[in-house]
Formats: C-alpha cells, sequence, structure tokens
C-alpha cells in the first residue's frame, strides 16, 4: 500500500495502529469533526502519525470528492457511514477515491442496530445530568460491555459520546452489508471479506466461474 485515507478518523486511534502496518505508506485523513481533527493534529506533533500525512478539516459528505486529483490505494471509513442522513451516497463517494485497489467499510444491519437501541434506553437519564456528568456515568455503566472487546482501540468515553449521548436526527441508521455489495457491484469491485467472517464459497476448485460478480453475489445470499 503506498497512499492510505481515512475517512473521519476520529481522534486517530485506530490511524496510530495502521501506519504501523503500513510504515512506508503515504497517508491521508479527513474528518469534519473539529473536536476531532484537533487531537489528530496533537497525534502529528507528537509524531504518533507520520510528519508528511496530510489532513483536512472538511465535511465529507459535503465534500466535491470529484475535484480531487489523488486516488489511494485503501480507503478507509469506519464506523461513520450507519447514522449519516444519505449513507448509500456517503459510501458511493468513497468508491470513486480507490484506484486498483482496496476500500473497508463498516455496516450496520438491524441485526448489530438493535443491542445499540437497547443501550441508547439510557440515554434521557444521562443526558439530564449535563454532558460531563453523562459520561462519567456512562462510563461506568457500559465498561463492563466494551471490555469484552478486548482489540477495541476506541476509548470508552468517546464511545460514550458518540453511541449513546449523540443525538440520532433521524431513522436512518442503518448501511447494511447488501448496501455496500450493490456499490460493489456498481463500481466493479469484488468482496474479500467481513469481521466476523461469514463468507463460504464451496465450489470446487478447478470449477470456471464465468459470471461476474461471483463472491458479491454469493456473499449476498447469506
Amino acid at each position: 500500500m503506498r497512499n492510505i485515507l481515512e475517512v473521519s478518523p476520529g481522534t486517530g486511534d485506530n490511524a496510530v495502529v495502521t501506519v504501523k502496518l503500513y510504515p512506508t505508506a503515504k497517508f491521508s485523513f479527513m474528518d469534519g469533526n473539529s473536536s476531532s481533527f484537533a487531537v489528530l493534529k496533537d497525534k502529528l506533533k507528537a509524531k504518533l502519525l507520520p510528519e508528511d500525512s496530510s489532513s483536512f478539516n472538511i465535511d465529507f459528505s459535503k465534500a466535491d470528492v470529484s475535484e480531487m486529483q489523488d486516488k489511494f490505494d485503501l480507503v478507509l471509513c469506519e464506523g461513520t457511514i450507519p447514522g449519516q442522513t444519505h449513507p448509500v451516497q456517503f459510501a458511493s463517494k468513497l468508491f470513486t477515491l480507490v484506484a486498483g485497489g482496496q476500500i473497508v467499510l463498516t455496516c450496520a444491519d438491524v441485526y448489530s442496530t438493535l443491542p445499540e437501541l437497547l443501550r441508547r434506553l439510557f440515554r434521557p437519564h444521562l443526558i439530564k445530568l449535563g454532558f460531563e456528568a453523562a459520561v462519567s456515568n456512562g462510563i461506568e455503566i457500559f465498561s463492563s460491555h466494551l471490555e469484552c472487546l478486548p482489540g477495541a482501540s476506541r476509548n470508552t468515553s468517546d464511545w460514550v459520546a458518540d453511541q449513546i449521548l449523540n443525538p440520532w436526527t433521524h431513522s436512518n441508521c442503518q448501511f447494511s452489508i447488501s448496501d455496500a455489495l450493490k456499490l460493489a457491484n456498481e463500481y466493479k469491485f469484488d468482496f474479500l471479506g467481513s469481521s466476523p467472517s461469514f463468507y463460504l464459497d464451496w465450489k470446487w476448485y478447478k470449477e470456471v466461474v464465468d459470471s461476474a460478480n461471483y463472491r458479491n453475489k454469493l456473499a449476498m445470499q447469506l
């Protein structure tokens, strides 16, 4: 990977890990949240991220990416598309930025959204306390939940603020795997895998598969 873009890196915790995986790559970061962007800049100053990284404080949902001359080998956008006012349109812009490479997206189907909806039942009680107290109480309530994810890199206070306290201003909070695969077909991308993995391919290893988007169609059946 030579040229990597992360859209909505937040405070850059995941980016620090990605940089270690691709130490020679050129990184670009794009985030429309001024607070997150300020923390990201601090990581750049602290040399936790490459000094030659490019960073843009712009709202990707409103940005005209057709004017971007740079294309990327890898585009990352985690935990951002679900909850957008127009998630499919948001995701489609990401596909246009990849040049013969890969794209990693976070999806949210009804199966993954339901647990978050149940946790948000605490929100009306927490927001009465004021932001700081709400975050503190939210950490106490949900820390044990996040401890079940030993590989999580995000701190609990950020998660509480984003997932519990952040208002959902519309009902369109889903971006399903099926939505992502339809875009993959449209932009001629192939499905490579998911986490957790659910993809099974039982064809004989010498079987000739002549249908376009074979992997995408197989994934959509599951």
